[in-house]
């Protein structure tokens, strides 16, 4: 493997595969090799004209011999060099390839030390000055030409250098110490100089080998990519035209590779969206225009889907691309119309409700949010909001039987819908609470009309099964913008309106209003309460076991937070966790339950995990993940062992929150979905944050006995998590029939009373060690 490496290390120690090490030494020899004739044309004049200078009686033998020597050298050199001429140069080259480099230069550099060193004492001024200056040149140059080979660089002007040094050493001159001192520190610098150089040039060739071979690779993956996936790869110019149209890209669009080059992309998408249906074409030039909006921005983006028409039938298709510098555009364009069929059938089973047909809380809270955007600019256009509450419904049950309970409810469904007008929303978001979303609302007398009408039409008998059941209603009313100017607000105010209409008597209707407020008083009293809830030792955590189907063994527990405060009793968590919300209380009291989890899972057996609720709240700012580290390095707790159970709300607020349970992961912390179903679009976070687990909503598990639609919703999210690599927890297991056809359909972990209720910490062990007994 290559290693990358910074200023100051020596290149020369970098580890290189074999192959690639050859590469390297073949680069360096190359650098050489091809300024051989200057090489040799340079020796060969410099040793002509010493042996000019000093030719004499006394020294003509030893020049001539020397003369031979350096021209039979460079002879040789310029022999290898000329039948090497015009060939491709190797690409590997040995180390016995370097070693004769190494040895070539090291003998050149002893034949250019002799001069200096037998013929400097004996010279005149004039010979002294001229060989002086062929030496410190000749040891310079060849430096400077033999720095791509750290060893022959630096071997060459060491040799030459210190023949010069002999030559000052063995002279007569007063000043040869001091000059030979300066010829070594000019060696070393010129040493440190070739060594230095060595190493950028080296640091270039791997550069440069990397990105070749990277280049290899990416080309293999891309080609592998596009003969086994049925994405298809796009390479576009400037103008969105493709550079290239492959037979897979042709197949892809059903045209021939003529048409596809002649045209955009954004050109054939535009044909295939001309035939569509016309429920569907908004959509489709809605995503056109998000598409040319990426283009004209030169921003790259992802998932962009959008239908189109080919023959007889409609596609849909999804597109990622990212632009290359001003030249173009990379992508990708898949088909995902099983997937998303898939995804649209699965999301309408968790959004109609199994009983009645109606949409479910999920429809419900769904509308009423794409309703507020509509109403802007539109101020004599409302929105109402109706909450209905069966009275004596439980009665009903408890005397007929669910089966009845069940048919009541759909035939109050089918009376509601009745009394409703077509662009209003009728839901069921409750055991028996019904929701209505009222549209185009001009006056709230007009909506207040309309839920008078629906309240006496609820009071009518209901004939079930030959059984004439007598069964009224409670009604609550808020009207939008007036009574709240966001979808949670409104609905909110509906039901505070609903609470008072039941604390008036049943059968009533109450239309949210400032009276109707004053209750919130009540919630601000608990919220006081509540900050000192924490000091006064009032809250505490209980734990309910999670129990693997599979295996049958304790797994871990989900920490569940209770408040007993001294004057109100009990508090449940449906009423002070919104006010903890609410009020930013939530942060400390969160930070509190982590912790306390984490003192509790150092008590359990090793893998157990101990599962914590997220509130979105403590997503909010920067310190979550610096806090939850402290907690974890001071209680010495592997993050495995801990997870946090986030809902489908807490995903669509924004994308930093996404962000921050993404550094969660990446600590070790397990994530998982928790309410799976009683949210909004938990498909598509589905397919963006890889999550641990998934747990589905009690709500479920109360119908799956006797409703086979509520069977085959949990049977279609456990096949789902499964085929996404999650975990399944069915939460809200209360009896062993619920518990065989969970195990029947594969779950994984279930957690309710069936198994145990949840317990303080002081009952764990003795828990654990009667249910170690039992599995025995």
């Amino acid at each position: 493997m290559y290693k990358t490496q910074g200023q100051g290390q020596h290149a020369d120690v970098w580890p290189l595969a074999d192959e690639f090490e050859s590469q390297v030494r073949a680069m360096q020899i190359q650098s050489v090799v091809r300024i051989t004739p200057l090489i040799a044309c340079v020796n060969i004049f410099n040793a002509a004209i010493l042996s000019f200078v000093f030719w004499s009686d006394d020294y003509r033998l030893p020049l001539a011999t020397w003369n031979a020597v350096v021209l039979f050298v460079c002879l040789k050199a310029l022999l290898a060099w000329f039948r090497t001429r015009g060939r491709q140069m190797p690409m590997h080259a040995s180390r016995r390839a370097i070693g004769r480099a190494n040895t070539h230069a090291t003998l050149l550099a002893v034949l250019w030390a002799l001069p200096a060193a037998f013929l400097f004492g004996s010279s005149t001024p004039e010979q002294q000055l001229l060989l002086s200056s062929v030496t410190v040149g000749m040891m310079c140059g060849g430096a400077l030409i033999l720095s791509n080979i750290a060893f022959a660089g630096t071997a060459y002007s060491s040799i030459v250098g210190f023949g010069g040094m002999i030559a000052l050493l063995s002279s007569n001159l007063s000043t040869a110490l001091p000059l030979a001192v300066l010829l070594l520190i000019y060696i070393a610098v010129l040493d440190a100089g070739v060594i230095h150089l060595a190493r950028i040039y080296r640091a270039r060739i791997v550069a440069e080998l990397l990105a070749e071979n990277q280049k290899q690779v990416i080309s293999l993956l891309l080609n592998d990519f596009e003969q086994h996936t049925a994405d298809v790869l796009l390479e576009m110019d400037s103008h969105l035209k493709f550079r290239r149209a492959s037979d897979k890209l042709a197949a892809f669009f059903r045209l021939s590779e003529t048409e596809i080059i002649d045209h955009s992309l954004i050109e054939l998408i535009a044909g295939f969206q001309k035939t569509l249906r016309p429920e569907t074409r908004a959509a489709a030039q809605q995503s056109l225009a998000i598409l040319k909006r990426h283009f004209t921005g030169q921003k790259a983006f992802r998932d962009i889907e959008f239908p189109v028409q080919r023959g007889e039938e409609e596609f849909w298709w999804s597109l990622t691309a990212r632009p290359i510098g001003s030249v173009g555009w990379r992508g990708v364009i898949s088909d995902i119309t099983v997937a998303r069929n898939a995804q649209q059938h699965i999301w309408h089973l968790a959004h109609s409700d199994a009983i009645t047909g109606l949409g479910n809380r999920h429809q419900f809270q769904h509308v009423l949010r794409e309703m507020f955007p509509c109403m802007a600019g539109q101020s004599s256009q409302m929105v109402a909001v109706l909450c209905i509450d069966l009275d004596r419904f439980k009665s009903v049950n408890d005397a007929y039987g669910h089966n009845v309970g069940d048919k009541l409810l759909s035939f109050v469904g089918r009376r509601l819908a009745k009394q409703s007008r077509e662009q209003d929303l009728v839901a069921r978001i409750g055991g028996d609470e019904f929701g209505i979303v009222l549209k185009g609302i001009g006056k709230r007398v007009e909506a207040e009309q309309i839920a008078e009408r629906i309240l006496e039409k609820l009071q009518e008998p209901c004939n079930i099964d030959g059984n004439v059941i007598h069964i009224g209603a409670s009604l609550g009313l808020a009207l939008a913008p007036v009574d709240g100017d966001r979808p949670e607000i409104l609905l909110k105010h509906a039901d505070m309106a609903l609470y008072a209409a039941k604390a008036d008597g049943r059968g009533r209707m109450r239309s949210f209003s400032a009276s109707i407020s004053e209750q919130v008083e009540k919630k601000l009293v608990l919220e006081n309460a509540l900050r000192t809830a924490i000091q006064n030792n009032e809250l505490y955590l209980v734990y309910q076991p999670q129990q693997h189907l599979k295996t049958g063994l304790i797994e871990g527990f989900e920490a569940l937070l209770r408040w007993e405060h001294p004057e109100f009793g009990k508090v449940t968590p449906s009423v002070f966790i919104p006010v903890a919300e609410e009020s930013g209380l939530i942060r400390e009291i969160g930070l509190w339950v982590i912790e306390q989890a984490c003192m509790f899972s150092r008590l359990l057996p090793s893998g157990m995990r101990v599962a914590v609720n997220l509130s979105p709240l403590q997503l909010v700012g920067h310190d979550l993940i610096d806090r939850l580290q402290d907690i974890l390095e001071r209680y010495d707790i592997p993050a495995d062992r801990l997870e946090f159970e986030v809902t489908e709300s807490m995903l669509i607020n924004s994308a930093s929150d996404m962000d921050i349970l993404t550094l969660l992961k990446a600590m070790g912390i397990r994530i998982a979905l928790d309410d799976f179903g009683t949210g909004y679009s938990a498909l598509s976070y589905l397919r963006q944050f890889p999550f641990d687990k998934l747990k589905i909503d009690r709500s479920f598990m109360k119908e799956i006995k006797t409703h086979q639609d509520a069977l085959a919703v949990v049977g279609a999210i456990i096949d789902m998590a499964k085929a996404l690599d999650m975990e399944v927890v069915a939460e809200g297991i209360e009896d062993e029939q619920t518990l065989k056809l969970l195990t029947l359909y594969g779950c994984d972990t279930v957690q309710g009373y069936v198994i145990a209720r949840p317990m303080p910490e002081k009952d764990i062990a003795v828990f654990l060690e009667n249910y170690r007994l039992a599995m025995q």
